[in-house]
């Protein structure tokens, strides 16, 4: 198949194309009328006349059933057509490639990473096989990640698709060899092949190498027949729990796999964290170690003694963790993310308190006013929602944003809200009416957050344009434009005297500058992957950072000095606790709140 960018199919021009394989090409493409990024990928060489019919019936309904799978883990299939003997999809772009590009060949992945990947590959699969469509080729090439590096798995049904054209020439099997469990490559694929091509990406993460080594044809042979060699002759470290539950997924009798591929990552989460059930810490026992380690002292100030490889955890329903805060009062934690609902938790109990229902997407943000009476959420469904916390009920939804809001955050008298959105414009308006009393557009593409100064006056706004904007709520004037990222901006604060503001993005770096002028004070550049969030210690001393690579980092502001790090899951949000000294720190990972003792 032919290079075809530049070319029009339907209502695309492709653009680029970002890559080739035995099923297609896949091009970065541009709506011709909206001007909107897709994917578009080409199946197989152009349909010969002879065959052009039947494949057409078979393509269309394979199309239909993929186009119908609607998941959170899984790219989306916008149209699908046959044009001039080209079947084409036209799929969601996913900026941050795949799973392949993030970790090539021969490197090894985090464990507890690994365990990250396969829960949200395992949840797509499932619902995949709920709807009794078997994908047949998962493999590290067809996971992709979105600009929040959620995983999405590509290529449902197209293997199946191919399959029926280029069996009938070459002979060959829907799939790829690697990844291929036995009876599929027997022609007798089943739900649990697909278990078994994940666990082959388990066991290449774990060692840097897959099982089976050589050419198509003799790695065929050996998944038809050889035992699969064991991990701990790769690494005598790992446990004899994480072999024996790879090695029952990868059984050549499909019977002898685990019964779902939700099982199987239970097993693994079970195997990787021995004491940890998958639901981490009972809530009882979570409430007795938070009792024993935050006892009153007399003074105001809890006492921490809870040590930092035994954080307290809280899991979360309904998915990853976008957003949290801890209320100024210190009596919820709110955390909301995948789950368009956001649960305030109870820190002494462990106990979800309230349940807040409405948004119909996720939730990416949430501030609290400084009474603790009400909180805002910020949605990917293109509102703001403010909640009142007495009775649960949301009194106010602001719509005026045109796409997803990103950031949101109080006035410090309580009487506005500011918020961020992908429409690349800030809005400050009134709580009590709704009112627009201000707008800002000065940034080059999306604003991912934002951040009211402590006294009111200023907001620094940051954006996928690589800067942070300073400027005058009362004027929308601009006073400051930092650019010293490399990459897009996903987290803005002020310290809390109003004179630095703290910015930190994908470029893995976080700067600290005067809001003045911006002078640059310092720049933190231990990180090894984006920064999600920031928080600001309350005595203005420490910084928290969060990030993908798997690590919560303390350091001194001024100095970038290190004081701490926590290693978990990737982490999306971060917040001191409202103390008077740095004692606790909140921060969210994939699915769960954990709760860290600070040193002093």
């Amino acid at each position: 198949m032919w290079n075809r960018e530049g070319q029009e199919l339907g209502n695309y021009r492709l653009l680029k194309r970002i890559g080739k394989g035995g099923f297609g090409q896949v091009y970065v493409a541009e709506h011709l009328y909206l001007q909107t990024p897709a994917a578009v990928k080409l199946l197989l060489d152009d349909i010969e006349d002879a065959q052009l019919e039947s494949f057409r019936a078979a393509f269309l309904q394979e199309g239909r059933r993929i186009a119908a799978l609607k998941h959170p883990h899984i790219l989306r299939v916008i149209d699908f057509n046959i044009e001039k003997s080209t079947p084409y999809l036209v799929m969601e772009y996913a900026a941050h490639g795949t799973l392949l590009d993030r970790h090539p060949g021969g490197e090894r992945v985090a464990t507890d990473l690994i365990l990250n990947y396969v829960r949200q590959i395992a949840e797509a699969l499932a619902y995949a096989h709920q709807t009794r469509l078997i994908h047949r080729d998962v493999k590290p090439a067809n996971v992709l990640l979105d600009e929040q590096d959620t995983l999405l798995l590509s290529d449902f049904g197209i293997a199946t698709v191919a399959h029926h054209t280029s069996s009938r020439r070459t002979g060959t099997y829907a799939g790829t060899a690697a990844y291929t469990a036995p009876e599929q490559l027997q022609g007798k694929p089943v739900p649990a092949s697909d278990q078994y091509a994940l666990a082959i990406m388990v066991y290449e993460w774990i060692c840097g190498e897959r099982p089976y080594l050589g050419s198509s044809v003799e790695v065929i042979g050996q998944h038809l027949s050889a035992p699969i060699p064991s991990l701990r002759q790769h690494d005598a470290e790992i446990s004899p729990a994480l072999e024996a539950v790879v090695q029952q997924a990868l059984a050549k009798d499909p019977t002898q796999r685990f019964a779902t591929v939700l099982d199987f990552a239970d097993a693994l989460g079970s195997a990787l964290h021995p004491s940890e059930a998958r639901r981490s810490f009972p809530q009882t026992q979570v409430s007795d170690q938070f009792r024993a380690s935050h006892q009153e002292d007399g003074s105001g100030t809890n006492c921490s003694t809870v040590a930092p490889q035994l954080p307290l955890v809280y899991e979360q329903p309904g998915g990853r963790i976008n957003a949290l805060a801890w209320s100024p009062n210190g009596k919820y934690l709110a955390a909301g993310g995948e789950a368009p609902s956001l649960h305030l938790w109870n820190p002494l109990t462990g106990q979800i308190e309230k349940v807040l229902s409405g948004h119909l997407q996720q939730i990416t943000a949430v501030s609290w006013s400084v009474d603790s009476r009400f909180v805002a959420t910020a949605s990917q469904d293109k509102t703001v929602r403010v909640w009142n916390i007495a009775s649960g009920q949301a009194f106010r939804c602001y719509t005026g944003h045109a796409a997803s809001v990103n950031g949101i955050a109080w006035s410090p008298d309580g009487t506005r809200l500011a918020s961020a959105s992908s429409d690349w414009s800030v809005h400050i308006w009134e709580v009590e009416t709704g009112r627009v009393v201000q707008r800002y557009e000065g940034h080059d593409g999306p604003v991912s957050g934002l951040a009211w100064s402590p006294y009111g006056g200023l907001i620094a706004s940051a954006s996928w344009d690589k800067t942070v904007h300073v400027w005058e709520v009362a004027t929308g004037t601009q006073t400051c434009c930092y650019k010293a990222h490399e990459a897009r901006v996903r987290a803005v604060l002020w310290s809390i005297d109003g004179t630095l503001v703290a910015s930190g993005g994908d470029d893995h770096a976080i700067h600290v500058w005067e809001a003045s002028t911006g002078k640059r004070v310092c720049c933190y550049t231990e990180n090894t992957s984006p920064v999600t969030a920031i928080a600001w210690s309350l005595d203005g001393v420490l910084i928290a950072s969060a990030a993908l690579d798997q690590t919560l980092q303390i350091w001194e502001a001024r100095s970038g000095q290190q004081r701490q790090t926590f290693r978990d899951q990737p982490l999306y949000d971060v917040a001191w606790s409202p103390s008077a000294s740095p004692t606790r720190l909140l921060a969210g990972a994939s699915d769960r709140v954990k709760i860290w003792s600070i040193a002093e």
